[in-house]
């Protein structure tokens, strides 16, 4: 995006006004978040060659957001139960193209609700039986200095689509390894699936709904474990998120034994909307068992 348009002027001609320029065309392409990206960068590269002495100014310095036209919104979309009945079975319909893999890495992604870039680097050297550690310098949330790591205790669910993965693995140190059609992603670094891989898969498949992202289907799982009545610091917990406030500060556990029943009970419901329809998913929350959470004094 940002080379075509830069890329050849001396550095000392370019003005704020080449940036902004360059960031609306971003912008008219209807890329949002990247053009956030690319005045992060483009600010970062400048502030170097200020260092370096070869500008006297950084021309982004002081172009904001709002500025560049790239104010973002505070996304709410997330799928209903019925929304993903469709994408399972959309994924299986197409299963020839789409890929056995890619469908599985999918169901993950919504029953554990771990992030992309953690799933597709994750290693069989992290799972033992029904627990995947997460290193913490993985994790997004990590603090410099302050890192830990993440233990997701898997839903006998989850346990088996990672058996299916390790066979189709075929030996792989990764769980989800480079594929032959993708060397391009070999030749990058990657010992695993290219970061593009499933979001280029997820906008080639008819699923017949509205548009959503691969992120969307993090708070897809928080949405549903909120409807399942598991409460708001076991919820946030099975996300991995920060707590607001001092609860970060002052609550150290990680609440496991809760994590993997509010998870237990989402993988439960996603079998039910799959095997019985959605009606049933609706009566089976209706009905779950609430795990109470100690109030602390």
């Amino acid at each position: 995006w940002v080379h075509p348009e830069i890329g050849d002027l001396a550095v000392g001609d370019i003005k704020p006004s080449h940036v902004i320029a360059c960031l609306r065309k971003i912008e008219a392409a209807g890329a949002r978040t990247v053009v956030n990206d690319a005045r992060r960068h483009i600010r970062k590269i400048f502030d170097y060659g200020v260092i370096l002495g070869a500008v006297a100014v950084n021309p982004a310095a002081q172009i904001t957001q709002s500025i560049a036209g790239s104010e973002e919104v505070s996304r709410s979309r997330y799928l209903s139960l019925g929304e993903i009945r469709k994408l399972y079975r959309a994924m299986a319909k197409h299963r020839d193209w789409f890929g056995r893999d890619n469908e599985l890495t999918i169901r993950l992604l919504i029953m554990i609700g771990v992030r992309k870039g953690e799933l597709i680097a994750a290693r069989w050297s992290e799972i033992d039986g029904d627990i995947w550690t997460i290193p913490a310098e993985r994790i997004k949330t990590r603090k410099k200095g302050k890192a830990s790591n993440f233990r997701v205790p898997l839903p006998p669910q989850a346990v088996e689509i990672f058996d299916e993965l390790r066979i189709r693995a075929c030996g792989s140190e990764y769980v989800l390894p480079a594929r032959r059609q993708h060397r391009r992603a070999s030749s990058r670094g990657f010992g695993h699936i290219s970061p593009d891989t499933i979001n280029v898969a997820l906008a080639k498949l008819d699923t017949g709904l509205d548009a959503f992202t691969i992120h969307d289907l993090r708070r897809t799982t928080r949405s549903h474990l909120s409807a399942l009545g598991v409460s708001f610091a076991v919820a946030e917990r099975c996300l991995n998120h920060k707590l607001p406030g001092q609860g970060e500060i002052y609550d150290r556990h990680d609440l496991i034994d809760q994590r993997r029943e509010a998870l237990n009970q989402w993988a439960d419901c996603l079998r039910i909307v799959v095997t019985e329809g959605v009606q049933a998913a609706k009566k089976f929350i209706g009905g779950a068992d609430v795990v109470p959470m100690r109030r602390r004094a």
